[in-house]
């Protein structure tokens, strides 16, 4: 029960603070008379939507094993963090096609990017994001870094902030190593190495 709840939390969370992030940017747009650009954060903005729709639901019937493609996935959150129009984003993916990701890796991963880009955008103020996706042989490497304010993890309340609580909480699940550096004024880096050899948590 615990871990749905978790689940069904972070969905929402994140779900509904991405649609804020980019009604904001339809705003911004429309006051610019830059409507194609509106048309188009709008049109993400459905896909949002709808998509944390579907992921709640899943979450509320407990389905882990949901069916979808790790890397279009992938591919979507950098294309919608760039659309919001605050940070530069830039992707590099290099998946082994040979070698699919377990569904439950895969899962954890999309919830950790997800979560990490919605940090950068509601509290970074960076100008640039660099987000590297890379599977080799047993290991998933994920490394999200900003060059906005930074901050002292040292000095982070745990009460209220959920998404740092929540990256322990996959790395404990799906036993990856985890590592956030951060200073004031110096940017943030977050990454996470997820094995592949199968003895993770499936929860």
């Amino acid at each position: 029960m615990a871990g749905m709840a978790r689940e069904l939390h972070d969905t929402l969370a994140q779900g509904v603070a991405g649609l804020i992030l980019q009604l904001e940017a339809l705003k911004e747009h429309q006051q610019q008379n830059r409507y194609p650009q509106a048309q188009s954060v709008l049109e993400q903005a459905i896909a949002r939507a709808r998509n944390t729709l579907s992921e709640s639901r899943a979450a509320i019937e407990d389905l882990r094993n949901e069916d979808t493609d790790f890397q279009k996935t992938v591919e979507e959150l950098a294309e919608q963090f760039g659309a919001a129009g605050k940070t530069d984003c830039e992707l590099y993916l290099h998946l082994e096609a040979e070698n699919p990701l377990p569904q439950h890796i895969q899962h954890h991963a999309r919830r950790v990017l997800h979560e990490a880009l919605t940090n950068i955008q509601k509290h970074a103020q960076a100008e640039a994001a660099r987000l590297s996706v890379v599977q080799s042989g047993s290991a998933l490497r994920l490394t999200i870094q900003d060059n906005g304010i930074g901050f002292d993890p040292q000095k982070v309340p745990t009460r209220g902030h959920f998404g740092l609580q929540g990256f322990q909480e996959r790395a404990q699940l799906t036993n990856s190593s985890y590592t956030l550096v951060s200073a004031p004024d110096e940017g943030t880096t977050v990454e996470f190495i997820f094995p592949l050899d199968e003895t993770g948590d499936r929860a």
